[in-house]
Formats: C-alpha cells, sequence, structure tokens
C-alpha cells in the first residue's frame, strides 16, 4: 500500500495564521496585555500618578485599574480626587492604555 502524507484541515488552516499569531503573541494588542490593580493611598499627587502612568506604559502594560485603598488621605470622591481621575485617564489614553476605576 503507498504512504500518503496528508496535512489535516485544521493544520491547513493554521499554517496561513502562524506568522500572525506569533506576532500578536509576542506584542499582543493593548486589549490582551495585563492591567494591574493600581493601588491608590496616601496623598495623591498629580505629578506622581502621571510619573506612575508613564511607568505602566514604558513595563508593557495594556493599562491600569485605579483603585483607591486603605491608608487614602485624599478625600474619596472629592473633587481633588476626580481630577486626578481625570487626569490620570486623560494621560493613560494618550498613551493608548486602557483606564479603569475600581
Amino acid at each position: 500500500m503507498d504512504s500518503v502524507t496528508t496535512t489535516p484541515i485544521t493544520q491547513q488552516k493554521a499554517s496561513g495564521l502562524t506568522t500572525e499569531f506569533k506576532q500578536s503573541f509576542c506584542d499582543p494588542p493593548m486589549a490582551y496585555r495585563g492591567k494591574p490593580f493600581w493601588s491608590w493611598n496616601g496623598d495623591l499627587e498629580q505629578s506622581e500618578l502621571l510619573r506612575q502612568v508613564e511607568v505602566l506604559g514604558a513595563m508593557g502594560m495594556g493599562g491600569g485599574f485605579m483603585h483607591s485603598r486603605t491608608g487614602l488621605r485624599t478625600e474619596y470622591l472629592g473633587d481633588a480626587w476626580f481630577e486626578l481621575i481625570r487626569s490620570s485617564a486623560e494621560k493613560m489614553h494618550a498613551l493608548g492604555l486602557e483606564a479603569w476605576i475600581y
């Protein structure tokens, strides 16, 4: 009996996607990157939060969850807190990161 080599249809379909898959795995879109809980506590300062946003981007994160924690001294849901949320979210958006509030 003659031996015939065949490639399963699923392998045939996947072979065309291999390069694209490898690329998306090695350098995933922001939607699929890690987004850590970004703990907010103590006295929040805009310059420090914006610096941390840049660090998240430099680390390759896809964004972050702004998460107020025990020890927060900036009034939770106060005017200053909302301004810090706004400025951090705008900076994240400018860097292509996703901004979430938890």
